[in-house]
C-alpha cells in the first residue's frame, strides 16, 4: 500500500514538473522570436579591396556606384588583362596632382613594409588589391597586398605612402593591370559578373537567432532535468519501501 502512494506521488510529482519545466523550451523559443523583433540584423560592410577575404556562397548584398543593388551568392574573383594599361597608366600619371608620386612602369622603387626583405625593386603596377613588383635582376613578378603597404619611394626621394595609393585604387583615379569582377549567383537569373571598380560596398548580413534551434535547445533541458528527477524519485521510493539499497 505505502508502495503505491509512493508511486502514485512519484509519478505525480513528475507531470507536476513536466509542465513546469515545458515552459523551459517555450521560454527559450519566446526568447528567440522576441529578440528577432527588437535586434536587427548585424551588416558587415566589405571594402572592394578587401573583397577576397569574403567566403564562397556567402549571401551578399553589393552596392554599385551607380546606385543600383545586386543581391546573390558570392561566386568568387577574377581578372581580365587590362586592354592598352601602360597607356592608361601614363596618363593618369599626368593628371596627377601636383607634389604627388606614382612610378612608371618598369621603375626602380624602394619599398617599405614588413613583408619586403629586398630592395630595390622593379615596379609593374598595380592589380585588385596588390602592387606588382620584382627583384632587379629578373621579371618575375610577384603580389604585394596593398593592405601591407606602408610606403614607396624613387631613387630620387618622391614617396607615396601606402593608404594614398589604396585611397586613388578605390576610387577608379588609378587603373588596375587587370581589370578584377566578382561573380554573384542569382540563382534561375544566372550569374553576374561586377566589375570592382563598380562596386561601391558589399553587405553581408548576419542571420539573426533561430527560434526552432531555441525551442530543441529547451525541450533537450526538460528532457535531461526530467530524467534526473525521475531516476532521484524511483531511488528515494525503492529505499523507503524496503528499507535497504539493493
Amino acid at each position: 500500500m505505502k508502495k503505491k502512494i509512493l508511486s502514485t506521488i512519484l509519478i505525480s510529482l513528475t507531470v507536476g514538473i513536466l509542465l513546469c519545466l515545458n515552459n523551459c523550451s517555450c521560454i527559450f523559443g519566446i526568447a528567440a522570436i522576441t529578440s528577432k523583433e527588437k535586434e536587427p540584423e548585424t551588416t558587415d560592410n566589405i571594402q572592394a579591396l578587401k573583397i577576397e577575404n569574403i567566403k564562397l556562397a556567402t549571401q551578399v548584398i553589393v552596392n554599385l556606384k551607380d546606385g543600383t543593388t545586386v543581391r546573390g551568392k558570392y561566386a568568387g574573383i577574377d581578372s581580365i588583362p587590362n586592354e592598352k594599361y601602360d597607356e592608361k597608366y601614363a596618363e593618369i600619371q599626368k593628371q596627377k596632382p601636383e607634389g604627388s608620386f606614382l612610378p612608371s612602369i618598369g621603375d626602380t622603387i624602394t619599398v617599405i613594409s614588413e613583408l619586403v626583405y629586398r630592395n630595390p625593386l622593379k615596379f609593374w603596377g598595380f592589380s585588385h588589391g596588390n602592387i606588382l613588383l620584382s627583384e632587379i635582376d629578373n621579371d618575375f613578378v610577384v603580389k604585394l597586398k596593398l593592405e601591407n603597404l606602408e610606403k614607396i619611394m624613387d631613387k630620387h626621394g618622391n614617396e607615396t605612402e601606402g593608404k594614398a595609393i589604396r585611397n586613388l585604387i578605390s576610387e577608379g583615379e588609378v587603373p588596375p593591370q587587370f581589370l578584377s569582377r566578382i561573380g554573384v549567383d542569382q540563382g534561375v537569373l544566372g550569374r553576374r559578373l561586377l566589375a570592382i571598380n563598380d562596386i561601391e560596398r558589399i553587405q553581408i548580413k548576419h542571420a539573426k537567432r533561430d527560434a526552432k534551434k531555441a525551442f530543441l535547445i529547451g525541450a533537450a533541458v526538460d528532457a535531461s532535468i526530467i530524467l534526473g528527477v525521475i531516476v532521484t524519485l524511483k531511488y528515494f521510493v525503492h529505499v523507503d519501501v524496503y528499507g535497504h539499497d539493493q
